[in-house]
C-alpha cells in the first residue's frame, strides 16, 4: 500500500495506533480491485494496524470499522474524487423481486439422441414410429372409436373407455368432451397418446389411468386446450393403484405446445410410479391438486414448458429419484414443500436446477420451497421463492449445495419451531445447509422476518466467490423460557469470501456468526448489526479484500 501526503510515515507506526488530524477534506481509499470509496477525513477517529501490518483498521464515526488489507490498498489520498463511493449504511442494502430476471434465464438445449444405448433414448418421441391410429371421441354420456387394430380390445361402459393391447407403435387419439368418463389402458408395449382437445371428469377415479409399466408417450396437439379432473371418492380396483387425475404405472413423456390443465379434488393432479418427463416444446400446464401436483417415484425431468402448480401438499415430490429441471418456466404455490427429493437413500437422490425459471411459495409449517435430502446443484437456474412457515426453508439441502451462474431472491416470514428430534429449535432460513455450500458467480437476496431467522444458514463451511450477495434478516430473538433464538445473516461453521464477491448483511443479531473460521480472502464484506456484534466468530482471519463491520 501506497501512503500519500500526511501518511508517508505510517510505517513507523505499524502495531500502534494512528490519530488523525481534523481537516475537512476528503479521505479516499483507491482499492486495487479499481473501486474507489471516501469518507470525511472528520469521521476517521484513528486507523489501527494489527502484529504483522497486513490489515489496517480505519474507525469511521457513527458508520464502523473499515478493515483493509493492506494488500487491498493501492493508496489513501486527501483529495475530492467525484468517482469514489461512500461506505454504505445498513439502510442501504434492499432485496425485491426483479421482473428483469427473466432476462437472465437460460433453456438448456434438449438433444435427441440417436445412439440406441443412450440412456435417455426411449424418451424422445422422435425415436418412436408408430404405424396405426385410434380415435375415442367422448361425447357427453357416451364414447365411440375408430380405427379397430387386431390385437387391441377396447369396451365402453357409457364414456368409460378401457383398452387391453398387445400391440406397439400405436397412436390412441383423444376427442371430445365428457363430465362423466375416463380412459383406461393397459398395454404389453409402449404407446403415444395424442390429446386432441379433450375434456374427461371422472367422478371415481382417474381421468386418464394407464396400468402399464410401458412409456406413455402423451402428446398436446397444437391449438387444442385439454382438460382433465378427477372426483372427490376413488373407486378402487383391487390390486390396482390410481393415485392421481393422470396416473400411469410406466414413464409419462409430455411433449406438444397444446394446453393442459388436470385438477384433482382428492388425489395428486399427475403421478406416476416410474418417471415424468416435460419435453422442452410442452406449452402452458395448470395442474391444481388436492395433495402433490406432480408425484413421480423415480425422477421427474423438465426441459420445458410453461407449469403452474397449485398444490395441497407439495408441488412436485419425487419418491425415490431425482429431479432436474433444465429449462422452462415453473410456478409453484405448496401447502408443504414446493419442489422435493426427500428419499432416505441420499446417495441415489439429488436435485439439479441447471436452466429455466422457477418460483415456488409455500404457506405451511416446515413446508421448504427446495428440499433435498440429497446433494443439491443450482447452476444457471432464476429462482425466485416465498416461504411464510414456521421453521420454513426457501432453500433446504442435506447433501452438499453448489449454486453458480444463478440469480435467486428468496424471502421467508415463519418463527422457529421446536424440533423434538433435534431437541433444538429450527428457525426459517433462506438458505439451509447441512454440509457445505458453495456459491460462484451468482447473485442473491435474501430477507428473513420472522423471529429468530436466519438468511443462510450451513453446519459446514460456505463458500463465497465472484458472487453479489445481500442478506437481511429483521425478526427479533424469539425467546422461550431460557431459550434465545436470534436471527443472523449468516451462521455456520466457517465462512471464506474470495475475490470478486460483494457481500451486504443487515442482520438484528449478529451479522456473521462462526463456529470456526471467518476467512475474508477478498473482496468486500458489509456487516451490520443492529442488537449485537457484526461479526461473531472464533477466529477471524484477513488475507486480502475489505471487512466493513458496521458496529
Amino acid at each position: 500500500m501506497k501512503l500519500i501526503r500526511s501518511y508517508v510515515l505510517l510505517g513507523t507506526f505499524l502495531t500502534a495506533s494512528v490519530s488523525v488530524a481534523q481537516t475537512d477534506r476528503p479521505l479516499v481509499f483507491n482499492q486495487t480491485n479499481g473501486l474507489t470509496r471516501m469518507v470525511s477525513t472528520n469521521d476517521v477517529s484513528e486507523i489501527i494496524f494489527n502484529k504483522d501490518a497486513s490489515v489496517a483498521s480505519f474507525e469511521i464515526q457513527e458508520l464502523g470499522t473499515a478493515d483493509y488489507s493492506v494488500s487491498a490498498l493501492e493508496s489513501l489520498t486527501f483529495q475530492d474524487e467525484s468517482n469514489a463511493m461512500a461506505f454504505p449504511s445498513a439502510n442501504d442494502f434492499s432485496v425485491g423481486f426483479d421482473p428483469s430476471d427473466m432476462s437472465a434465464v437460460r433453456n438448456l438445449e434438449e438433444k435427441v439422441p440417436t445412439d440406441e444405448l443412450a440412456a435417455d433414448y426411449n424418451d424422445f418421441l422422435e425415436n418412436y414410429e408408430t404405424t396405426k391410429t385410434v380415435i375415442i371421441t367422448y361425447n357427453g354420456n357416451s364414447a365411440t372409436y375408430t380405427g379397430v387394430v387386431s390385437g387391441i380390445k377396447i369396451t365402453c361402459d357409457g364414456a368409460h373407455v378401457q383398452v387391453a393391447s398387445a400391440v406397439g407403435k400405436v397412436c390412441y387419439e383423444l376427442r371430445g368432451a365428457t363430465s362423466n368418463g375416463s380412459f383406461k389402458i393397459t398395454s404389453d408395449k409402449k404407446f403415444r397418446l395424442k390429446l386432441n382437445g379433450v375434456s374427461i371428469t371422472n367422478p371415481t377415479g382417474a381421468a386418464i389411468n394407464i396400468q402399464s409399466g410401458k412409456a406413455a408417450y402423451v402428446m398436446l396437439a397444437s391449438g387444442t386446450r385439454n382438460q382433465l379432473a378427477d372426483g372427490k371418492e376413488y373407486s378402487m380396483v383391487p390390486g390396482e393403484d390410481m393415485k392421481g387425475t393422470i396416473f400411469s404405472e410406466g414413464q409419462l413423456l409430455f411433449s406438444g405446445s397444446g394446453s393442459l390443465s388436470v385438477r384433482s379434488l382428492s388425489a395428486h393432479g399427475i403421478s406416476s410410479d416410474d418417471y415424468i418427463r416435460f419435453r422442452s416444446n410442452c406449452g402452458d400446464i395448470s395442474i391444481d391438486a388436492a395433495k402433490d401436483g406432480i408425484s413421480p417415484k423415480d425422477r421427474f425431468v423438465m426441459y420445458g414448458g410453461n407449469v403452474t402448480i397449485k398444490a395441497g401438499d407439495d408441488g412436485i415430490d419425487v419418491k425415490q429419484g431425482y429431479m432436474s429441471i433444465c429449462g422452462g418456466k415453473l410456478d409453484v404455490t405448496a401447502v408443504d414443500n414446493g419442489l422435493a427429493t426427500l428419499y432416505s437413500q441420499n446417495d441415489t437422490t439429488y436435485m439439479e436446477i441447471k436452466g429455466g425459471f422457477v418460483k415456488v411459495n409455500t404457506t405451511g409449517a416446515k413446508g421448504h420451497a427446495i428440499c433435498s435430502t440429497g446433494k443439491l446443484t443450482i447452476d444457471g437456474g432464476v429462482i425466485q421463492s416465498t416461504v411464510e412457515g414456521d421453521a420454513s426453508k426457501a432453500v433446504n439441502a442435506y447433501g452438499k449445495a453448489l449454486i453458480a451462474n444463478s440469480r435467486i431472491t428468496l424471502m421467508t416470514g415463519g418463527s422457529p419451531v421446536y424440533d423434538e428430534s433435534e431437541t433444538d429449535y429450527s428457525s426459517a432460513a433462506g438458505i439451509r445447509s447441512r454440509s457445505n455450500l458453495d456459491i460462484t458467480d451468482s447473485q442473491i437476496g435474501v430477507v428473513s422476518r420472522g423471529k429468530g431467522g436466519k438468511g443462510i444458514n450451513c453446519d459446514a463451511a460456505v463458500t463465497l466467490q465472484n458472487s453479489a450477495v445481500t442478506v437481511i434478516t429483521e425478526g427479533d430473538a424469539l425467546e422461550s423460557g431460557s431459550d434465545k433464538v436470534k436471527s443472523r445473516g449468516v451462521d455456520a461453521a466457517s465462512l471464506t469470501v474470495k475475490e470478486g464477491t460483494e457481500l451486504n448483511i443487515s442482520s438484528t443479531h449478529n451479522a456473521i456468526r462462526t463456529t470456526g473460521t471467518a476467512t475474508i480472502a477478498g473482496g468486500e464484506t458489509f456487516a451490520f448489526s443492529s442488537a449485537a456484534r457484526s461479526v461473531n466468530c472464533t477466529e477471524t482471519k484477513q488475507t486480502a479484500g475489505l471487512l466493513f463491520k458496521g458496529n
